[in-house]
């Protein structure tokens, strides 16, 4: 159960930060990004998210072969960070509707990322139709 909540939680965030990138470069100006509960204070905030993950948006765009070291320094504190089953599945819900704004990420990119850090978990294959429930 442990391992799923911080496998949705590095889903999120990943898919958080894509979307923020979205917004930045124009993709969708009008588009608001909120997690879909509202989060506790000890539990990480969707900009801490972006903040943690943005160095990662080159791997899992495919423009990079490995992930750079401070993209995994990010995925290790996102990880070591999960508190709550609750905000790890609002992160993924907002994640999810960022992924349909992006064309280019490799979702593969995304599952393997805890691997290529040296994470200790894995993450199921995630899309634009992943169950942010399970």
């Amino acid at each position: 159960m442990l391992r799923q909540t911080v496998q949705v939680l590095m889903l999120s965030a990943i898919i958080l930060l894509l979307s923020s990138s979205a917004i930045l470069t124009g993709a969708q100006p009008n588009m608001v990004l909120t997690p879909a509960a509202p989060s506790q204070p000890d539990q990480p905030s969707c900009n801490k998210v972006v903040n943690e993950l943005s160095p990662c948006l080159p791997y899992v765009r495919g423009r990079e072969d490995k992930p750079s070291k401070s993209c995994c320094d990010g995925a290790k504190q996102l990880n070591d960070e999960a508190k709550s089953k609750q905000d790890k599945q609002a992160a993924c819900e907002c994640i999810k509707k960022v992924l349909n704004t992006l064309p280019d990420v490799d979702t593969s990119r995304i599952s393997s990322l805890p691997k290529e850090c040296g994470i200790s978990f894995n993450l199921p294959p995630i899309d634009r139709n992943f169950d942010c429930s399970t």
